[in-house]
């Protein structure tokens, strides 16, 4: 059943007023309702009425957020500009940021009352629900940076508002429910001087129509989309004129498209915050540096000259060679050498023996390679072993002295392999050549 507007309804002895079709609420008749105060009223209970609070540049009345917080002694409602029927000068003059979050203010006409004898610059409504409009009265021109987050706020909205705020250079939208951005031809004049845009938490899933609703905003540099659904990046047709920070944060990104942001993005050098993508931050931070190469700060860090030879040099030993960047990195490292696969073969050292009369000398040496026979054994082999092995295949005494012939310059190099705890590999270290 639908409800005019006004009519009282009743039940199990509470009523509620219908404030829209299909809308109301019960509330128990004895229940203390605060239907709020004027901004002046707002003003002298929380900050007095002393010289001090009429030269405060900074304000805030903020009321209590939605349940289940609680309100405390310092929340204010503000509901209206001045007391009801009443009108009259402005008593603050100095107000450059307010903050009216919470409130129970209703429309922009009664927020452009408050605003239009104030020299603002900063004014916040969030968690605000105010009524859509058409067409906003002038009374913000000198307003900079306008937070309507968690105000149901949609982009066609924004675009009046924008109108109505040439100096506007900071415009928060998150948590409003936004699914797409519609382009629209008057977004240059709308929001001529806007530097900074903040869409995170909304609902946007396409990255292309983002570009094309935006890239108009030539004076936009930072662009946050953290906590949205956008799952690709996609290469764009016309690039940002400006634009030098996004954050992409908590979205479920594809790796593959990101490498396509820079096709975006006409400035030297920009910043990025991601998600992980690649198993851990770690991971996410070298692969997107060795990909990205105008990237100079990743998730608030900037990045030095250093971590990007270190981050491109260990991109190249995982990469495919397919990849686009592989075949551009090795132009700068050079081709990365492959390490041979490890098999029973590679941790395996060739050695020769052969049987002698008496230690050998540096002149002993050319006769008994060429007498050696060849036998391979595993690096990791005690020298008991190998002595053991040695003394059957030259039928010795397994108690036998045993030497090893070892090449350096300028001449081999003779030692006692008498120390039999250690394996065949420590003879390596003795190796110069």
């Amino acid at each position: 059943m639908t409800l005019p507007v006004g009519t009282r309804v009743a039940r199990r002895g509470d009523t509620a007023t219908v404030a829209a079709p299909r809308q109301g609420s019960f509330v128990p008749v004895s229940t203390r309702l605060n239907t709020g105060l004027s901004f002046v009223e707002a003003m002298a209970e929380k900050y007095g009425t002393g010289p001090e609070a009429y030269a405060r540049s900074v304000v805030s009345l903020v009321g209590a957020p939605p349940p289940p917080a609680l309100a405390d002694a310092s929340c204010v409602y503000v509901r209206c500009a001045f007391a009801d029927g009443t009108t009259g000068p402005m008593p603050y003059t100095h107000i450059e940021s307010l903050d009216l979050s919470c409130s129970l203010l209703a429309d922009w006409d009664e927020v452009a009352r408050i605003a239009a004898p104030l020299p603002l610059h900063t004014l916040v409504l969030q968690q605000v629900r105010l009524r859509r409009a058409t067409q906003v009265p002038a009374a913000f021109s000198q307003l900079q940076c306008l937070h309507l987050n968690d105000t149901r706020t949609d982009w066609a909205q924004a675009l009046v508002l924008g109108r109505a705020m040439p100096a506007l250079t900071t415009l928060q939208l998150a948590d409003n429910g936004i699914e797409a951005l519609s382009p629209s031809p008057d977004v240059a004049a709308a929001f001529p001087r806007l530097t900074s845009l903040h869409l995170g938490s909304n609902c946007l899933r396409s990255w292309h129509d983002l570009c094309a609703a935006l890239v108009p905003i030539t004076s936009l540099r930072q662009l946050l989309l953290h906590g949205n659904q956008l799952t690709s990046v996609t290469p764009a047709t016309r690039p940002f004129a400006q634009l030098d920070d996004v954050h992409l944060a908590a979205n479920p990104l594809e790796a593959a498209s990101v490498p396509c942001i820079e096709s975006c993005i006409t400035a030297p050098t920009y910043a990025l915050v991601l998600p992980p993508l690649q198993g851990d931050e770690k991971a996410t931070r070298w692969w997107a540096i060795a990909q990205l190469p105008r990237l100079a700060c990743l998730n608030h860090t900037p990045i030095s000259p250093q971590e990007r030879i270190d981050a491109e040099r260990y991109f190249l030993t995982v990469a495919s060679p397919d990849d686009v960047r592989f075949h551009v990195l090795c132009e700068v490292h050079g081709t990365p050498i492959r390490s041979a696969p490890r098999t029973l073969r590679s941790r395996m050292l060739d050695v020769s023996w052969v049987r002698a009369a008496h230690a050998p000398t540096t002149a002993d040496v050319p006769m008994l390679r060429a007498q050696a026979q060849p036998l391979s054994m595993l690096a990791t082999t005690p020298l008991r072993s190998v002595q053991r092995h040695v003394a059957k295949a030259c039928a010795a005494s397994r108690h036998a002295a045993l030497w090893a012939v070892l090449a350096a310059e300028p001449e081999p190099l003779i030692v006692a392999m008498d120390d039999v705890w250690h394996d065949l590999a420590c003879l390596t270290t003795y190796s110069y050549s």
